[in-house]
């Protein structure tokens, strides 16, 4: 961000050659910080400029799924559960891939790449193991959670999720 504040309003001597102002800094913590997201001007009469940046979580969901067709299910429904599309980030992992790996879920679970793992229920022993996932104090939520491609399922899901990050103080727009 510093960069490309430097490349837009930056001089040779230092001084901006535009307002920069900074919104929100700091560092990441997984399960505290979201991951993800993007910032929207919301409108506030009584802000300076006529509005309030507010950064909107984009939470990051992995499919892990039998094949690509069920993985874009996942992915139709979770678009059409906001009614948006844009509410989550989805990745589907599926054994028919080229470069397939039985660690790769777990991996991205691990390293924080993630914040919510579905798994259909054909292929649920590809499911990370719950127990040697970091654990997040902030988040009361399953974070891995076998289900089908159902509507009414993964809606149940998405809610709960969203409630457990809202309660963490994200803003989620799901």
């Amino acid at each position: 961000v510093l960069k490309y504040v430097e490349e837009m309003a930056g001089s040779e001597n230092g001084t901006p050659t535009e307002p920069v102002a900074i919104t929100g800094c700091g560092e990441f913590e997984p399960g505290v910080t979201p991951g993800q997201g993007y910032w929207i001007d919301y409108p506030d009469p009584d802000a300076y400029g006529g509005t309030t940046p507010l950064f909107m979580v984009r939470p990051r969901v992995l499919v892990i799924a039998p094949s690509a067709s069920v993985g874009e299910r996942f992915g139709e429904v979770m678009a059409h559960h906001g009614g948006t599309g844009r509410g989550v980030s989805v990745r589907c992992l599926h054994p028919e891939q080229d470069d397939w790996r039985d660690e790769a879920a777990s991996t991205l679970v691990s390293e924080h790449a993630v914040d919510l793992t579905l798994v259909a229920a054909k292929v649920a022993e590809l499911a990370p193991d719950a127990a040697l996932l970091p654990l997040y104090p902030a988040l009361e939520l399953e974070r891995v959670v076998v289900t089908k491609p159902a509507p009414g399922a993964i809606g149940t899901v998405l809610e709960t999720a969203t409630e457990a990050w809202q309660s963490a103080g994200w803003l989620v727009d799901v």
